[in-house]
Formats: structure tokens, C-alpha cells, sequence
């Protein structure tokens, strides 16, 4: 199931989520040039190795790698699957707290991978962690929404998110719990999106209940309906 666009679309400019697209586009433009350098990985990437030697040093690796990828089919997985479910959440957070959360969600991701691969030295990349707890809040508060998905690279259907989230979340945790039971090989790191998800989940528990409300009278002024 790959997911297209989500409906309605948010009335909001996503200024915040556009930015880290961009960012992302330009940063893989400067890996090409590079040739897609190893070195360019290991000193931007989270790994997790070289963390044992000092953690709050090479803390801002786990920001740096969220804007790196791998390839170009990484690229687009990951920028398709923030264009789709960004938008909404920035709108729902605003601008500076959706920044803070994005970051957040991907270092959570991170740390999660770090904490169970310790010893790793292949560099962890790409925003994937970040996606997945925006992923996460997009469930808790948009659970109705209907998202548009190619279905076996065939179908176009639209499902609402609850459903599309759901069971995109449990194929996550299955592979995470797969992947712990053999050695480390790279490829997917399904701990960093559990744990951008755990952040999203957390997040809404002790924050959400309050930018809730802050949201729905901003969009009561505004007199926009919303299925959530």
C-alpha cells in the first residue's frame, strides 16, 4: 500500500514541512556530488559505536541524519510519506512546536536503535523515525481522514487513516521484532520507526489533550470542519 494524499487537504501553508523537504532534497544533491561517500555517513550518521566514547559530542548526529539518505528510492519513500501526513500534523502543532516534534520523533528513533544496537558501527540515516511519529499523531487525531493509496501498484482506493496507520504500524513492530532475532546486516532500521512511534504515542499523552483544544478553537474561529 503506498499512500498518495490525504483528503481534505490541510488549509494551512506547510511552510514547516515544505522546508524539511527541500532540505532533504538538497542535502541528497550534495551527497551525489560527493559520490555517496562512506565518510559522509559515518560522521552524519547516528553510529551507535562511536557514541560510546562520548554521547552529548556527537549528539548532533541525530539530527544531521535525519536529513540524510541512502538512495534515491529512500529519498522518495520517505519525502512521499511526509508530504502525505505532515501537512495536517504541522497544521494541528504550528509551525515552531511541529519543527521541535519532527526533530524529537527522530532522535527518539535513534536513541531506541542506539539502545539496542550499542555495538553497531553501520551509520543509522534518513527521517524515517521523525515520519513515523508524526505518523503516529496523524492516527491519535485524524484517525477519520481518508487516505488515498495504490493498492498493489493497481488499485487506487481511499481508506480512512486509522486503518492505513494501524496496519502500517503493526508490519513495523513485526519486522522489529524479526530483525532482533538475527545479527545486524543493515537495511530497514525498524527500531528507529517503533521508536519515533513510542515519541508520537508519549508526546500525545502528555501534551496532546491540551493542543487539542488550542487547535479545535482555532479552527471553530475559522469555521472549518475536520474529520477527527
Amino acid at each position: 500500500m503506498i499512500p498518495l494524499r490525504d483528503y481534505p487537504a490541510s488549509q494551512r501553508f506547510p511552510a514547516v514541512n515544505y522546508g524539511f523537504i527541500a532540505i532533504s532534497v538538497m542535502v541528497f544533491l550534495l551527497e551525489l556530488t560527493g559520490g555517496f561517500s562512506p565518510e559522509i555517513f559515518a560522521r552524519y550518521g547516528v553510529v551507535p559505536s562511536a557514541l560510546a566514547g562520548g554521547f552529548f559530542p556527537g549528539f548532533y548526529r541525530f539530527v544531521t541524519s535525519i536529513f540524510i539518505h541512502a538512495d534515491v528510492w529512500h529519498l522518495a519513500g520517505n519525502l512521499l510519506f511526509l508530504w502525505v501526513f505532515g501537512e495536517h500534523i504541522e497544521e494541528f502543532l504550528g509551525y515552531v512546536r511541529y519543527m521541535i516534534f519532527f526533530i524529537a520523533a527522530g532522535t527518539a528513533g535513534g536513541l531506541l536503535h542506539c539502545l539496542f544496537y550499542p555495538q553497531s558501527m553501520i551509520p543509522l540515516i534518513g527521517a524515517s523515525g521523525a515520519i513515523s511519529g508524526v505518523m503516529a499523531l496523524y492516527m491519535l487525531y485524524f484517525p477519520k481522514m481518508k487516505i488515498s493509496i495504490l493498492l498493489l501498484f493497481v488499485f487506487l482506493v481511499r481508506i480512512p487513516a486509522i486503518v492505513f496507520i494501524s496496519i502500517w504500524i503493526l508490519f513495523q513492530i513485526w519486522n522489529g521484532w524479526m530483525t532482533l532475532r538475527m545479527p545486524e546486516t543493515g537495511g530497514t532500521a525498524y527500531l528507529a520507526h517503533i521508536g519515533g512511534i513510542v515519541y508520537g504515542f508519549v508526546f500525545a499523552m502528555f501534551w496532546g489533550t491540551k493542543i487539542r483544544k488550542r487547535w479545535l478553537k482555532r479552527m471553530s474561529r475559522k469555521g472549518k470542519n475536520r474529520n477527527i
